[in-house]
C-alpha cells in the first residue's frame, strides 16, 4: 500500500514542506494549509496500482521543489519539479 504523507516527504528530499493544497477523496481543501496542519489528514494508506485514483490531487511546496500527484490510467505516483528555474532534465509525468 502507498502512503501520501510518505511520497510528498520522501520527495522533498530533507527540505521542510512548507504548505500544502489538495482536493478529492479525503474531503476538500481548496486553499493553502500549513503542511503540519494537514499532514494527519492525508496519512493514510491507499492502492496506487492501475484501476481508480485512490488519493486526492495535492501539490505542495518546499523551499526548491513543488511536490504533485502523478496518475497515468490510475496509477499513482509522485513527481517534483524545481520551485525556480534552473538547469534540470525536465521530466514528463504521465507520459
Amino acid at each position: 500500500m502507498a502512503n501520501l504523507v510518505h511520497w510528498i516527504e520522501g520527495a522533498a528530499g530533507g527540505e521542510p514542506i512548507e504548505m500544502v493544497v489538495w482536493c478529492g477523496d479525503y474531503d476538500t481543501v481548496e486553499s493553502l494549509s500549513n503542511w503540519n496542519a494537514e499532514k494527519g489528514r492525508l496519512d493514510r494508506e491507499f492502492d496506487s496500482g492501475f484501476g481508480s485514483v485512490g488519493c486526492p490531487a495535492v501539490c505542495a511546496w518546499t523551499t526548491n521543489r513543488v511536490i504533485f500527484v502523478d496518475c497515468y490510467d490510475g496509477s499513482t505516483g509522485i513527481c517534483w519539479i524545481p520551485r525556480h528555474p534552473v538547469v534540470h532534465t525536465p521530466i514528463m509525468p504521465g507520459g
